[in-house]
């Protein structure tokens, strides 16, 4: 089965919802780089466990990618399309079973 695109719609939709969280818990960064966040809207308990979930499932969905586990944490991805939508940062099918 191909994952690829569900993936990436989850881990967009993930991206996402750090931002609202975000905004919505006004979190705000300091000058050490600590992050500081003060609504009363969840307490940080909560948005700890929240922000895990959202790293463990970006790491699981990354895992999920074609090759093997090393290499889809560590190794280069593209775009593979056909060859007439083919552009800068893409790869045919042709290029990617000639390797």
């Amino acid at each position: 089965m191909n994952f690829t695109n569900i993936l990436g719609t989850i881990t967009a939709t993930l991206t996402v919802l750090t931002g609202v969280m975000t905004q919505l818990l006004g979190c705000t960064t300091d000058a050490v780089g600590l992050t500081i966040c003060t609504s009363t809207l969840l307490p940080a308990k909560y948005m700890a466990i929240a922000a895990s979930i959202f790293g463990i499932l970006t790491l699981i969905s990354k895992l999920m990618r074609p090759g093997g586990a090393l290499h889809s944490l560590f190794g280069q991805t593209a775009v593979v399309v056909d060859g007439a939508k083919s552009s800068v940062g893409t790869v045919t099918k042709a290029q990617v079973e000639s390797r």
